[in-house]
């Protein structure tokens, strides 16, 4: 990863990501098509990750993989091509079996455009797995990032 994808969590223990909408992510009406708040999700839940020391790519050198098992978004606001938004993410529960991300996606005047969040689980090998026995510093990260909430 380059140094400008890498992030550090604020405070809160939120990844916050500044992006700019791309014209192929839009539609005929020009505005962002509801598939893309799924992908901008994934991309600040993996930075949240990095900056919260544990990054996916550490996951899957040791063949740990973290599906997506539910999405829920509500959307509030539409965004439009070329606007900045600011998407946030922070860890809403983890019990070492499953993680659940809440997501906040903010137009470029600040307006709440789209609040979301995934639950994911953790496999090994394609079968589920208890994290907190597969690497205690993981599941410890995730234990002290959740206590910021």
């Amino acid at each position: 990863m380059t140094d400008e994808n890498k992030i550090k969590l604020n405070e809160q223990g939120e990844a916050v990501i500044k992006y700019r909408v791309n014209y192929y992510e839009t539609d005929k009406m020009g505005v962002v098509h509801h598939s893309n708040y799924i992908r901008w999700f994934e991309i600040v839940r993996v930075r949240w990750m990095d900056g919260a020391g544990i990054p996916y790519a550490e996951f899957e050198e040791q063949d740990i993989i973290t599906p997506v098992t539910e999405v829920k978004l509500k959307y509030r606001h539409s965004v439009r091509f070329d606007e900045i938004v600011t998407i946030v993410c922070s860890l809403k529960s983890y019990n070492s079996v499953r993680s659940v991300f809440d997501y906040k996606v903010y137009n470029e005047n600040g307006t709440l455009a789209c609040t979301g969040s995934t639950e994911n689980c953790f496999l090994k090998s394609g079968k589920p797995v208890i994290l907190r026995k597969v690497n205690s510093r993981w599941d410890e990260s995730f234990k002290v990032l959740l206590k910021k909430k």
